[in-house]
């Protein structure tokens, strides 16, 4: 049997809250438009999520923490389509990550795509289907739905707060240079901001 509604009718916070204290098995099948996500359960833990976000491809993610350059993720997705091996083994064998690191980078990209839903506000739509199981491509995790929600939703409040200065992506920052003071030329994180 599967249960179905949207964001608007059930938010996402209740929707975990309640397949957490139901210890629910089974895929939670998101979508907003072309944007398909799924979390997948075991007695009321996620045990793993996916994505088909082309942001979230595990190939990207790397590249945007600045684990490898466009050229090694190229060259990784030509040996990927030619052998079928998977990226992170790619990676590992030609010495560019170490097993760990993949391990690693893995399950931040698997909680980063769980965070991301609560961005979606109400324009979420989602189907669960109890005691189904994945096929297995999805990066293994295990996390309490507690801490998913606590981080989630204090993800979606410090959006809020950027988008009220921040309205739309068309706003473009302009460094002021009489603001560039020594104090925060040496701050790292200023620093590194205004280089950005």
């Amino acid at each position: 049997m599967a249960l179905s509604g949207d964001f608007a009718t059930m938010p996402l916070p209740d929707l975990l809250q309640w397949l957490a204290y139901s210890q629910k098995t089974g895929i939670l099948i998101l979508s907003k438009g072309e944007i398909v996500k799924e979390i997948y359960f075991q007695s009321g833990k996620i045990v793993a999520s996916s994505s088909n976000d082309p942001r979230e491809y595990f190939g990207q993610f790397l590249l945007s923490y600045g684990k490898l350059t466009e050229e090694q993720l190229l060259s990784a997705f030509n040996r990927q389509a030619s052998t079928g091996i998977k990226i992170g083994r790619i990676l590992v064998d030609e010495g560019i990550l170490e097993e760990q690191e993949v391990q690693k980078y893995l399950r931040i990209k698997a909680e980063e795509t769980i965070y991301d839903l609560f961005l979606w506000g109400d324009k979420g739509e989602f189907k669960f289907f109890n005691d189904a199981t994945g096929e297995g491509n999805a990066v293994p995790i295990e996390m309490e739905v507690t801490s998913i929600l606590m981080e989630g939703t204090r993800r979606s409040d410090e959006w809020g707060r950027i988008r009220k200065v921040f309205p739309n992506s068309s706003v473009i920052v302009k460094v002021s240079a009489e603001n560039l003071t020594r104090e925060v030329l040496e701050d790292p994180v200023y620093n590194r901001v205004v280089q950005l």
